[in-house]
């Protein structure tokens, strides 16, 4: 079975009783259904030496005679995390919907995780070829992003990006690098209902800078947009997870 593997640090390899779990893109290999035939990972199994691929394939975000179309690249993207129940948890970055899928027995489930900050991710049309276009256009349009697990206090936390109007900024990479302008964090319980969502300061934290702690989620401040900004200092603030009833 072809493959073709691509890891990043919120779509990493996993090593689970004996398999590995491989991520990987869409794998044009597959031909004229390349959408409906590419699994988001694929499986060795280490102690049978058998390649298999994931039970889930990627959703009908795009057409498999678009995927072949000028894009700005990111529209295929995902993230996935492994929680404690044995689950692997999917995020597409343009899809409201989360996959969670059991290594168990392979039983899939389709849950919407909908923010209240964007109607829909929107996939751009007829996107810009040059750099700086690509750039802007890929900081503007609304999407969500990364789904992390929580261990400590058994919640997810997906990000979120706003749509955003980018006229008059200059330097569209450094945006895009620094976790865009506008992002909100959605707070998910151990069943996957939305339990919260925070809406951060706009070119305040870096959206894609964080780790959990026993204490918290720390969150980077260092924006270089932020006015405290200090390229000789890395700084994190620390956010506590608190419950609440609402009057």
């Amino acid at each position: 079975m072809p493959f073709g593997a691509i890891t990043f640090a919120y779509r990493p390899i996993y090593f689970n009783n004996g398999k590995m779990y491989i991520p990987q893109t869409i794998n044009m290999r597959l031909g004229n259904k390349v959408m409906e035939k590419s699994p988001v990972y694929v499986v060795v199994d280490t102690v049978k030496n058998v390649l298999s691929p994931f039970p889930i394939k990627f959703p009908p975000i795009m057409s498999s005679d678009d995927v072949t179309k000028p894009s700005l690249g990111n529209e295929l993207s995902y993230s996935c995390c492994l929680n404690d129940k044995d689950q692997f948890v999917f995020s597409f970055f343009f899809d409201e919907d989360i996959y969670v899928v059991s290594l168990q027995d392979g039983e899939m489930k389709k849950i919407k995780v909908k923010s209240r900050y964007i109607d829909k991710p929107a996939i751009k049309e007829n996107p810009p070829q040059d750099f700086d276009g690509a750039m802007k256009a890929s900081s503007e349009i609304p999407c969500y992003g990364n789904l992390i697990y929580d261990k400590y206090r058994k919640v997810y936390y997906r990000f979120v990006y706003l749509k955003a109007d980018l006229d008059g900024e200059k330097n569209y990479l450094n945006i895009w690098q620094y976790g865009r302008k506008s992002f909100s964090i959605m707070i998910l319980n151990e069943d996957f209902d939305v339990i919260g969502e925070t809406r951060f300061s706009d070119f305040t934290y870096i959206s894609t800078l964080h780790y959990i702690g026993k204490d918290g989620l720390y969150l980077s401040d260092s924006h270089y947009k932020n006015p405290s900004f200090d390229e000789n200092k890395l700084r994190f603030r620390r956010f506590k997870l608190v419950h609440y009833n609402k009057k």
